[in-house]
């Protein structure tokens, strides 16, 4: 007797549960009871699966929503930086045709410059030739003037 009281305490104490407890129901006539409980404990455990599936549809949910808009900025991202290296690649293809407009710009200058100075240099040398020319008609022509001069003064000393 002395065992079997020990054992029931160690099954109290294991279940926490003792005989002197008031809501303790003896065990006659509680099959329906017990039937009921099993099945309110199934329709819990069923309503605790659907609400766990339910809250791991939604975390599923809110998991693919937060890829969709990660990927989302990572295509916008993208795309800002496509749009910028367009721009920076139109830019320098407008600085670069710029520089060189620029460049044929300077350089027609600089053609246009050393023809002046070809054609002033020109225009110095035929003036300088007509300048010499000129001199040299005048020298011939005193020099003819110096002869005549000279044939007619000895032309009156003969005389």
């Amino acid at each position: 007797k002395d065992e079997e009281e020990d054992l029931l305490d160690k099954l109290e104490a294991m279940h926490g549960e003792s005989d002197t407890d008031e809501s303790f129901e003896p065990a006659i006539g509680t099959t329906s009871a017990t039937r009921k409980e099993k099945k309110e404990k199934a329709e819990e455990k069923k309503r605790e699966g659907k609400a766990k599936k339910e809250k791991e549809k939604a975390a599923r949910r809110e998991e693919e929503q937060r890829q969709q808009d990660r990927l989302r900025e990572k295509r916008e991202k993208e795309a800002r930086e496509a749009a910028e290296r367009e721009h920076l690649r139109v830019e320098t293809e407008r600085l670069r045709k710029e520089a060189e407009r620029e460049e044929r710009r300077k350089q027609l200058e600089q053609k246009e410059l050393r023809e002046a100075e070809l054609k002033r240099q020109r225009e110095d040398e035929k003036r300088k030739k007509e300048s010499d020319r000129v001199l040299k008609l005048q020298k011939a022509a005193e020099e003819r003037e110096k002869r005549k001069e000279e044939e007619r003064v000895k032309r009156k000393k003969e005389a």
